[in-house]
Order: structure tokens, then C-alpha cells, then sequence
């Protein structure tokens, strides 16, 4: 409810959700510059491409995978 708030037109997150993205104001605030960017892995669009997070590009589908095993549902409710 505050992102929508901080960020107009936000709407409020799905309630499986498990990810959320970083709200503007937070990420667009000096003190924070690099804490909300991947070291390791990037997870969606975002950071996608960075060549410091290559080598962790094998291993996605097989953690993706996992990950949807996780949550109950199917490959189907993701897509």
C-alpha cells in the first residue's frame, strides 16, 4: 500500500507473489545506490546481460525449476 503511494498507479502485489520489485523511491535515493543490484544472480529482466552474473546462467532453468516446484503449481500458471 505505501508503494502504490510512493509510486502512483502501482497496483498491489499478487498474494503468491514472492518477489517484488525495489520501489523507485527507495532505488532512486543516493544512499542506496548498488544494495538493490545483483552480485550473484539476476532474477527477471533487469539486470539482464550484466557479464558478471554469466556464469550463474546455467544453473537458472534448473533453479527456476525448483522454485516452481516449490510453490505448488505448475509450469503452466507461471507463463
Amino acid at each position: 500500500m505505501i508503494d502504490a503511494i510512493i509510486e502512483p498507479g502501482r497496483t498491489k502485489p499478487h498474494p503468491k507473489c514472492r518477489m517484488e520489485k525495489v520501489p523507485l523511491a527507495m532505488q532512486n535515493n543516493e544512499k542506496n545506490m548498488g544494495y538493490f543490484d545483483p552480485r550473484v544472480v539476476s532474477i527477471g529482466p533487469y539486470h539482464n546481460g550484466k557479464e558478471e552474473l554469466q556464469e550463474v546462467e546455467k544453473i537458472k532453468p534448473i533453479v527456476a525449476q525448483l522454485f516452481i516446484s516449490s510453490s505448488g503449481m505448475n509450469m503452466n500458471e507461471f507463463c
